[in-house]
């Protein structure tokens, strides 16, 4: 119940999973993977769908639950937010592992990468690719 409560949908409990938004649902699904206290907590896009509040609180949920000594493993394409959130990233290209470490000195020891985008975009080869497929938007709107 606390942490129904801590996530804002406490009073929709009595409601059917059905009626539930989108958001909700997925506040509900952490809550079932988190109430057991694995050792390991593995989640799949775990930010998706939800609003910037809920966003915000899964966020320290999952910041509070690592620092309890337990590892949570993340699998995003939410480049922004692995590199402001996790200890360690690593970068999958078609099932192969082509980069493993902190986000900060991947992106150090990498040339002219400025952020993890920059990083993914240049370990998997993509980057030239990206600008142009960047030039060709930009050219449809000027």
């Amino acid at each position: 119940l606390a942490l129904a409560e801590a996530l804002g949908i406490d009073a929709d409990l009595p409601s059917a999973v059905a009626e539930y938004s989108h958001g909700m649902q997925r506040k509900l699904q952490l809550i079932a993977a988190v109430m057991h206290e694995p050792s390991l907590l593995l989640l799949d896009e775990p930010f998706r769908g939800l609003d910037p509040d809920a966003a915000a609180a899964v966020r320290r949920l999952l910041l509070a639950y690592a620092r309890g000594g337990r590892a949570v493993l993340v699998a995003t394409h939410d480049m922004i937010r692995a590199e402001r959130d996790c200890d360690e990233v690593t970068v999958i290209d078609r099932g192969r592992v082509v980069a493993t470490g902190s986000p900060a000195r991947l992106i150090a020891a990498a040339p002219d990468c400025r952020s993890l985008e920059d990083l993914f975009l240049h370990v998997t080869g993509r980057r030239d690719d990206a600008e142009r497929r960047a030039e060709r938007i930009a050219s449809i709107f000027t």
